[in-house]
């Protein structure tokens, strides 16, 4: 062979090889690619998988199933309206029980209620997850076979818990630095180390154990005496349902598959992958409980008892010999889709804020909690068309996590500011039912508080109707223990935004008002000024409180205020434009332009103002200082509370600055 040939020869070695390093370098960043999106899952309905249409997205609070399954197999009487990527779900004849009889009656004869649509690399999702008791069936995802299985063949039973309040489990202190036993022995395995003063809710009390949750919200046993009882769990922020499944970890799934249990036995991390350089998913503790699903050279895929998947070095776990199961099993056979609700009773003074919702609610998870806040209104539902249609953008996360987090959760339902869909609503008394059917199912689907009322510009004319419908809808809410309370502006105002309201009447229905005490200088203002100055804010306080209860009323507080563009034309005349600033922004401009804030002590507010491209721009600032001077009313006339709009434009401090005003 001649070097020529051997130099071919040894050219195409060199370019096979390239490209079988190429192709395994493409799998390889394809496979990661796929892996960092999620894992699909397949979908077995009454023993049969179902491979069709589509598969399934099993995550840790949520369960996506294609729509067109949905559709197909669980729910046929239900339309797709891909304009507005919504799942209408018609029940001309609901199963499903609400938490008193007259609310049952009120939906007897049919109810259509709708649900945002996930799409996920160009197809439609709906999450299932909570919805088994609305759709009658169970769902069981079997981890080790990736396979998420729907019973449709369930016996569902209601019960007697139909218009009895929910009862509160007691709530008790540690008197004493002691352990939370995984069983009722002191040489049972600790699940984690309780100090003096921690507060803890108890499920059940025996001779000598008690069975509780802790803040962390581990669930164990305490020896009695070592815990002070301190009255009902209704306002500690704690979660008084006993979810943490004790027993979990001994017990057979119905896929049959056992997984080998393990306790962690040091402080270590679980990882979205298995390397020490993956993110990071949660942390572990010396003694979690986890369980095992699958076990490699150097890392093992767990479950921890937060619900969370991840890998851990497989060192750092103990197998208990024990087996657990793998899943997510919805075992509650009654119809009601929520229990009746103790009646509100707030303590001491409301912080509430309402949060803006555009399409999907923020994330509650990576926010820690707050002090000071008591009450979230998200911006859910809003009437849309003539027969009353509630188009639906509420979250089951957003409320499990605000519940954890120690707030209630008051729904917030608009007239889309329509003023000719108002009053075709008002003027169709079957319209109306519509509406309150549709906000009673939403409301115990969602394990809702209370309703807030968000009606704005509506007919003068339609005073006396808008004040029926209220009452009707108030009587309709309490039914279910719901709060209501309703958004007013200050009385002096137009027709459309502020004189149709019967003030007065209204303030006698329903339980709470809030009073939004800002926009003094609206967006469109033809004059620059303050969003809410202390004086005009004190006048509209003082003004309300001659028609409505002093104790039913919250002063508005804006966490946002607007910069001023002033272009002075050649006629002389200034023309005005506006635009809404959150608090951190206006720091932003003043660190931008270097400006020095002036104190005005006729409005309560900072003043700044600079010029730019031959315009004046002025900021009466919104801080920690006007809100004060704003919240400080709530102890000066007697008032319920605050209420803020909109949270995520305040800076943090301004929460210190309310609950020491609210909670003295």
């Amino acid at each position: 062979m001649n070097k020529k040939i051997k130099l071919i020869i040894g050219f195409v070695f060199i370019i096979a090889g390239l490209a079988v390093g190429i192709r395994a370098l493409f799998m390889e960043l394809t496979n990661d690619a796929y892996a960092a999106s999620y894992e699909e899952t397949r979908i077995s309905i009454d023993g049969k998988l179902i491979d069709d249409v589509g598969r399934a997205i099993v995550e840790e609070d949520n369960i996506y199933i294609p729509v067109d399954i949905f559709v197909k197999y669980l729910h046929q009487d239900s339309i797709v309206n891909e304009e507005s990527k919504t799942l209408i779900v018609n029940f001309p004849n609901p199963k499903f029980t609400l938490p008193s009889k007259l609310s049952n009656k009120r939906i007897e004869n049919g109810v259509s209620i709708n649900f945002l649509l996930s799409n996920k690399e160009e197809i439609n999702y709906i999450d299932i997850l909570d919805m088994g008791k609305l759709l009658r069936i169970k769902m069981q995802y079997n981890q080790s076979r990736n396979v998420l299985n729907i019973d449709t063949n369930i016996q569902f039973t209601q019960t007697d818990k139909v218009d009895q309040p929910n009862q509160a489990n007691q709530v008790g202190i540690i008197n004493r630095n002691t352990s939370l036993r995984l069983t009722q022995s002191s040489f049972s395995e600790k699940i984690d180390t309780l100090s003096k003063g921690d507060k803890v809710t108890i499920f059940e009390e025996g001779e000598k154990w008690s069975k509780i949750k802790t803040q962390n919200g581990k669930v164990g046993f305490v020896i009695k005496s070592k815990i002070d009882r301190i009255g009902q769990d209704s306002q500690t922020g704690l979660d008084n349902e006993d979810t943490t499944d004790l027993n979990a970890l001994n017990q057979k799934d119905n896929g049959g598959q056992l997984n080998q249990v393990g306790i962690i036995n040091r402080n270590t991390s679980m990882r979205l992958k298995q390397s020490s350089f993956s993110e990071r998913i949660d942390r572990l503790s010396k003694g979690d409980k986890v369980i095992i699903f699958e076990e490699g050279e150097k890392w093992s895929k767990v479950k921890n008892q937060n619900g969370k998947i991840g890998f851990v070095i497989n060192s750092k776990i103990d197998k208990t010999g024990e087996s657990g199961q793998t899943g997510i099993d919805n075992t509650d056979n009654t119809t009601n889709l929520n229990v009746l609700k103790q009646p509100y009773k707030p303590d001491g003074k409301i912080g509430l804020a309402w949060v803006q919702v555009s399409l999907n609610s923020p994330n509650l998870k990576e926010e820690e909690k707050i002090d000071g806040l008591d009450v979230v209104s998200p911006t859910w539902f809003a009437i849309t068309d003539k027969t009353g249609y509630v188009k639906n953008k509420a979250s089951f996360d957003y409320v499990k996590e605000a519940h954890k987090k120690g707030y209630k959760v008051w729904g917030l339902v608009s007239n889309s500011f329509n003023k000719d869909l108002t009053h075709e609503i008002l003027i169709n008394k079957k319209a109306q039912e519509n509406v309150i059917k549709q906000l009673l199912v939403y409301a115990s689907l969602y394990d809702l508080d209370g309703i807030n009322i968000d009606f704005e510009n509506v007919y003068y004319e339609d005073k006396a109707l808008f004040t029926a419908f209220i009452k009707d809808m108030t009587t309709a809410f309490k039914e279910s223990n719901l709060v209501v309370s309703i958004d007013m502006t200050v009385p002096e105002g137009s027709l459309t935004w502020s004189k149709f309201l019967d003030r007065k009447k209204i303030g006698q229905i329903v339980d709470y008002c809030m009073i939004m005490t800002y926009d003094e200088h609206w967006a469109s203002s033809p004059k620059s000024g303050s969003v809410a100055s202390i004086g005009w804010v004190k006048k509209g306080m003082q003004q309300t409180m001659e028609l409505v209860p002093k104790e039913k009323l919250l002063v508005g507080i804006p966490f946002y205020t607007r910069v001023w563009e002033e272009t002075t034309l050649k006629n002389g005349k200034v023309k005005v434009k506006a635009k809404s600033l959150s608090m951190q922004s206006v720091n932003d401009k003043i660190m931008q332009y270097s400006l020095t804030p002036k104190w005005l002590d006729d409005v309560g507010q900072y003043y700044v103002e600079y010029r730019e491209n031959g315009k004046r721009y002025r900021i009466w600032i919104e801080d920690s200082k006007s809100i004060q001077l704003k919240a400080a009313l709530v102890d000066e006339y007697g008032l319920a509370g605050v209420a803020c709009w909109r949270k995520g434009f305040e800076t943090p401090e301004v929460w210190g600055i309310i609950k020491k005003e609210l909670k003295k």
